[in-house]
């Protein structure tokens, strides 16, 4: 992966289109509420079913968590906020 970008305007072309991004973004917190206070997963879980959704997971030659991943990877990265991919994306997969 290339080293974070200080070019905040510049999305890397590996990143999802923006609509999937601020998803990610809801997801994220959500999550990490849930790791804090416990609160209940089900509006995670039904953003990880909109995000599906969205053409760039369908007909796949890799499997949909793979892209899911690589994806919530890129945006993390992107954001330069790396610990919303460590601290989430293992209860993300489960969902």
């Amino acid at each position: 992966m290339e080293p974070l970008d200080k070019n905040y305007f510049v999305v890397p072309s590996h990143c999802p289109q923006q609509e999937i991004r601020s998803l990610f973004s809801d997801l994220t917190n959500k999550v990490l509420h849930h790791i804090d206070y416990g609160s209940d997963l089900t509006g995670a879980r039904k953003l990880v079913e909109q995000i599906l959704q969205y053409e760039r997971y369908q007909n796949l030659d890799e499997p949909i968590q793979q892209r899911l991943e690589n994806d919530l990877l890129s945006t993390c990265h992107y954001w330069e906020e790396l610990y919303r991919y460590d601290l989430c994306w293992p209860i993300i997969r489960t969902l």
